[in-house]
């Protein structure tokens, strides 16, 4: 290759892998991984897609030194910080609604009787009609001067009409104030708005970082609080840990394997320049992998990005086959493609072929993994053929394999024969005492482990006491409002069955909250008529309570004008706090409208809350921990549906490459071997099955038809003499079991436990599948061939 040939090529492919780094990124969201007509997951993505993706941070501030009032002191001195630093936040939100803006306070009430039944709002015209007005009010008073409960005197002062407890809400008024603070006041959350919504993992890294470094600034400043804690948790720090952590893990382990694999390489060829050949080869096959897979799926997903790991040790492979072979035949690239060419293209068809069955799978994070995998392979076997094929047939000629090189009777004789019965009888007796491996289907394995940002989640959910493990979400959609209107309906009735049984200890739901044009149209005449009553109510209390009450009251009326005059209907909330709050309830975006509850549940009586809400269209408890359940009956279904069909498939693909009984029932002795030697491993070193490592098996079943073809591609070759076997395709798959169970390996140090567990399976599996395919399949091979020239 001239000098001007090579530059072209360096820079073409510093090219190819630039732009793969930017085509490069990654999907955190573990839905993605599931199908959507699964209704587990339905319910979370309204959860995630209405009320959660907004994409706040969540800011802790703790102390135990500092009073409650120091604290809040504390919080809106930091708010203001934060807001007064331009461009880094949206806003910043530290204390209740009402009380950033006081007539804000009267509108979601005065919402609520506008948009409630008709039935409420008559008894509340009654209450205010002339005559029962002054009653209403001497009742307060007299509650005033023999009340006891501190609640209720609160109230009656300056509420003696209720016109802030609608029945909707009931006697502890509306409001959120544990969500910022707790009961004691030494806890306090401030709820951060970035100023660019929907960031990837990367930007929101960043954006952290910015923020982090403005709140560093801003405590050294502020040191009333010596011993304040702060704590950073919400979607973006999530994101952020888990999309970077993904990333480190890959890239480290695609280093630490490259670096390895060379390495190996080095030690037994001591060959430059075969080495930086196989690397470049590489690294174009995973880049072209890495931008064509980008335009067809988008982001890679948690799961998918074990493909890397895969190409390494598989299209390696290739490569070093060709390597070897061209070091025993020494001859040229025709002659070297006619001998190994249909064993690499081939190998690659059956793999590929196992792959691409994985689009059949329920998973779709697994239909992914597949597509890039069998991408990756097609590109690998062309570009390693016919891109260093050549490059390995003159290496080849100039490095020949020494005759001294040759391993001598390597495979003969009863050995491998008694170690096959030994291996296979001690697999089923450890599976017999023991057991299959167990699968997990959680989705613990696709988190890292808990960091900071879980800490200060748990931290403030024991705090704030907002929720538990048996407090879920209740989420509602619907295309329109009506719909939306009749299905609440359905669910409050559900909700109230759930109290009255004691399934439910507590339920915080308001369905009355989503708009209705119906019962806004039915409660306008009322309230208009409510309307022309104020100046006499407004005298009325003025002769008895504080100008308190009397702002209340026109705050209410006020509103109601507010809404009678809106042209939007139905008609909202149309303060700017008191629709930010009723955001938080019921949503509206995209095509659908949603409304959200919080149910606490009973001990033990969370699968009867399940079953409650099951048959009812469009509502759904949002529930993390029912994911395991449903996920398992689709991975077996997968085990049984997609893995069957691929094993019948590729005993028609193995009949068209052999075209001889004995050597697809050798084929499928090595996969079978190799399949219940790791189960029995994995069950004596206490590995279970999960989302990411279940993926072994394809692996496992794709590198064991590889070494398959190859060892008896070579067999055929060498008609079985067991030297020329082992000095040509037995040396280079001995490399290439090691070598991709280092690339597996590689990511057993992941910080994702996932990763790590299909890092640790895959290697082990690799180990013993070349071991089986190397070692042994040689023995079945020549006494099976023995016995068919005997015609036995």
């Amino acid at each position: 290759m001239t000098r001007c040939r090579a530059l072209l090529l360096a820079g073409a492919t510093l090219g190819l892998v630039v732009f793969a780094i930017s085509r490069l990124s990654f999907n955190v969201e573990p839905l993605d991984l599931l199908p959507d007509d699964l209704q587990e997951v339905r319910g979370l993505r309204v959860l995630m897609e209405h009320f959660v993706g907004d994409g706040e941070m969540l800011i802790t501030l703790e102390s135990e030194s500092a009073d409650a009032e120091l604290l809040e002191v504390t919080a809106a001195s930091l708010a203001e910080w934060l807001e007064s630093r331009g461009g880094l936040v949206e806003g910043v939100e530290w204390r209740p609604f009402w009380q950033e803006d006081a007539g804000a306070a009267v509108e979601i009430p005065a919402y609520l009787w506008f948009n409630g039944e008709a039935g409420a709002l008559r008894d509340l015209a009654t209450r205010l009609a002339e005559g029962e007005s002054e009653a209403a009010i001497g009742a307060a008073m007299e509650e005033l001067a023999f009340g006891i409960d501190g609640l209720e005197l609160a109230q009656a002062a300056y509420d003696p009409f209720g016109l802030l407890r609608p029945p909707a809400v009931g006697a502890d008024g509306f409001g959120e104030g544990d969500r910022f603070v707790s009961e004691d006041g030494l806890f306090r959350v401030l709820y951060v708005a970035p100023v660019a919504a929907g960031m990837g993992y990367n930007e929101a890294a960043a954006w952290i970082g910015r923020l982090r470094s403005a709140v560093g600034e801003w405590r050294q400043q502020e040191t009333a609080v010596v011993d304040l804690v702060v704590g950073y948790t919400g979607e973006p720090v999530f994101a952020a840990e888990i999309g970077g952590g993904i990333q480190r893990d890959m890239t480290a382990s695609l280093i630490a394997a490259a670096v390895l694999i060379h390495l190996l390489f080095w030690l037994l060829h001591r060959r430059v320049v075969p080495l930086v050949a196989i690397l470049l080869c590489l690294v174009i096959c995973l880049c072209a992998t890495v931008v064509l897979g980008s335009f067809m799926v988008g982001e890679l997903s948690v799961m998918s990005v074990g493909f890397a790991a895969i190409l390494v040790g598989l299209v390696v492979d290739y490569g070093v086959i060709l390597y070897q072979e061209a070091r025993v035949g020494s001859g040229s690239f025709v002659a070297l493609r006619r001998a190994v060419g249909p064993g690499v293209l081939w190998a690659a068809a059956t793999t590929v072929a196992v792959f691409a069955s994985l689009g059949l799978s329920s998973l779709p994070g697994i239909r992914e993994l597949g597509l890039l995998v069998a991408l990756g392979l097609s590109i690998g076997a062309v570009v390693m053929l016919w891109g260093f094929g050549p490059l390995a047939a003159k290496l080849g000629r100039k490095n020949p394999m020494p005759t001294a090189d040759v391993g001598g009777a390597r495979g003969r004789g009863r050995m491998p024969i008694g170690l096959s019965v030994f291996l296979v009888g001690s697999a089923f007796g450890v599976l017999a005492i023991l057991g299959v491996p167990s699968l997990d289907p959680g989705f613990d394995v696709l988190r890292p482990p808990p960091g900071a940002a879980d800490a200060t989640f748990a931290r403030m959910g024991q705090r704030l006491a907002t929720g538990g493990p048996e407090a879920l979400p209740l989420v509602i959609v619907a295309p329109d409002f009506e719909v939306l209107v009749e299905r609440s309906d359905e669910a409050d009735v559900i909700v109230t069955d759930l109290l009255e049984s004691g399934a439910l200890s507590a339920a915080t739901f308001l369905p009355q909250l989503v708009p209705s044009a119906r019962r806004q149209g039915a409660n306008a005449e009322r309230v208009e008529t409510l309307l022309r009553e104020e100046a006499r109510l407004v005298r009325e209390l003025g002769e008895s309570f504080e100008s308190e009450a009397v702002d209340l009251l026109q705050g209410v009326f006020g509103a109601w004008r507010g809404m009678l005059a809106s042209e939007r209907r139905p008609v909202r909330p149309l303060g700017a706090a008191a629709a930010e709050e009723f955001a938080r309830a019921v949503s509206e975006g995209g095509e659908s409208v949603a409304a959200l509850g919080l149910l606490r549940i009973a001990e033990g009586r969370a699968t009867q809350v399940r079953a409650a809400f099951a048959a009812t269209a469009g509502v759904y408890l949002a529930d993390w921990g029912a994911l395991g359940s449903a996920v398992e009956p689709l991975v077996l279904r997968d085990l049984r549906v997609v893995f069957l069909p691929v094993l019948c498939g590729l005993m028609v693909m193995l009949a068209i490459v052999f075209r001889n009984r004995r050597d697809i029932v050798l084929a499928y002795g090595v996969f079978v071997v190799a399949a219940v030697s790791l189960m029995a491993a994995m069950r004596l070193a206490g590995w279970g099955w999960n989302l990411l490592n279940v993926c072994a098996f394809p692996l496992l079943l794709g590198t064991g038809i590889d070494y398959t073809i190859h060892m008896i591609a070579a067999l055929r070759r060498h008609d079985g003499a067991a030297a020329a076997v082992w000095r040509g395709t037995g040396r280079a798959l001995v490399f290439c079991g090691v070598s991709t169970a280092i690339g597996f390996g590689s990511l057993a140090f992941a910080n994702n436990a996932g990763l790590a567990s299909l890092g640790k399976v895959c290697a082990l599996g690799i180990v013993i599948t070349m071991i089986v395919a190397v070692f042994l399949l040689p023995a079945w091979w020549r006494l099976l061939a023995r016995r068919s020239r005997r015609g036995v």
